[in-house]
């Protein structure tokens, strides 16, 4: 069986249990306990997973669940009134068509995205974790090789060892906002030959939400609840940690590395979580602000990654 295949049949399986779950619920608040209380938002569960994985073919979940409710009304709890189920399978499928509807909005948005991008003159292309994860066809052409044989490289081989390091300058300065016009530099193409051209780098989130959330749980479970996390923008965060004067900040950067290495052992993802960062600590007598504290902590993080990147060539 293909892997696409089983992503499939594991989508069904799982509508398959929250339908005989949200069954369940039915059975018992109609049947056990003879009462008509709210208990069907948690039908919107597979409501809007349905509408996400099938688009518009996902509203006949909502319709199922409508009907059932209807249905367990009128057998079990007739002597309430109906309007509220009425209602409320109503907003099922009016949820159920506005998730279908933004659905394919997405998906449309992302095929036009591939298809302008595969088209474009300009080459175009995604790194991730020191890896190219998408690049169009004169991404592949202005540099020689073929797009599969890219994907499996580092993204600095193409670029001329004597422009390296400025072109990770500059790309850091280009996604931080201190850089705002193109940079010139050199590539080598397969052949040998020598080739000029301009970048502009923009951060984007590429299979983002998903990083981004296990993101947020890793450091959930690094910090403590007295301590504050937060998402500055793209995939960077802020960890304030309370009382810690007295702790090495080799021992946080230690418990992360170590939640980050079980965590990839243990997730299916089709990439693997890295994560690069740095620590400012506040000394009283020094009256730092908290920008400076921020740049800091910041400069360390791009020094950290940029041994990463080296480690990795």
């Amino acid at each position: 069986m293909t892997l696409p295949a089983l992503k499939g049949n594991h989508k069904i399986y799982s509508m398959l249990t929250l339908l005989i779950g949200a069954s369940y619920l039915t059975y018992y608040y109609h049947v056990v306990l003879k009462t008509d209380i709210i208990f069907t938002h948690l039908f919107y569960i597979p409501i809007a997973l349905a509408c996400i994985w099938w688009k518009r073919r996902g509203i006949v979940v909502a319709l199922f669940l409508g009907a059932m409710l209807l249905v367990s009304h009128a057998l079990f709890v007739s002597n309430f009134s109906l309007i509220h189920d009425v209602f409320r399978s109503l907003m099922f499928v009016a949820a159920a068509v506005v998730v279908a509807l933004l659905s394919e909005q997405v998906e449309r948005a992302n095929i036009l995205y591939r298809t302008v991008a595969d088209s474009s003159h300009t080459g175009i292309y995604i790194v991730q974790d020191g890896k190219f994860r998408y690049l169009n066809r004169n991404t592949a052409r202005h540099a020689g090789y073929a797009a599969e044989d890219m994907t499996k490289m580092d993204p600095l081989t193409v670029v001329h060892p004597d422009d390296r390091k400025r072109v990770e300058e500059n790309a850091y300065s280009m996604l931080k906002g201190k850089l705002s016009t193109p940079y010139e530099y050199r590539i080598i193409e397969k052949d040998g030959q020598i080739r000029y051209i301009m970048e502009t780098v923009t951060p984007v989130e590429y299979q983002g939400e998903r990083a981004l959330l296990d993101t947020a749980n890793i450091l959930r479970q690094t910090f403590r609840e007295s301590d504050i996390s937060a998402r500055m923008g793209g995939d960077e965060f802020a960890v304030l940690a309370i009382d810690v004067a007295d702790m090495n900040p080799e021992i946080l950067s230690d418990r992360l590395e170590q939640i980050i290495a079980v965590h990839n052992t243990k997730v299916n993802r089709s990439h693997r979580l890295s994560m690069s960062w740095g620590a400012a600590t506040y000394d009283p007598a020094d009256h730092k602000s908290l920008d400076h504290l921020m740049s800091e902590a910041d400069e360390l993080m791009y020094l950290r990654k940029k041994a990463k990147l080296k480690i990795s060539q």
